[in-house]
């Protein structure tokens, strides 16, 4: 069962949760970058899963992460679609 993470917090700021997100993810998830979830891509790009960001929100700060994919609100529905589970993780 595939499970997108819905990530909307720094995780540099948070360790106990980065911890709690790498024992959640497994390979054929994806997660999703979103609002301050951004600052902490360097951390989220550890994850064994697909990257996304949301592209308003990667515009709005200027953070541009490597090794993800910008996605706009339709393929973010997109995602929920193709996935059993979301989790948001803030």
């Amino acid at each position: 069962m595939s499970v997108l993470h819905l990530i909307s917090v720094n995780l540099r700021l948070q360790p106990e949760l980065l911890a709690q997100i790498q024992a959640s993810t497994m390979a054929g998830d994806a997660v999703l970058l979103l609002g301050n979830g951004i600052y902490g891509a360097d951390l989220a790009a550890r994850l064994p899963a697909r990257l996304y960001v949301l592209k308003t929100d990667s515009e709005a700060s200027g953070v541009h992460p490597a090794n993800s994919d910008l996605i706009d609100h339709a393929d973010m529905v997109t995602l929920c679609e193709h996935h059993e589970r979301s989790l948001t993780w803030s």
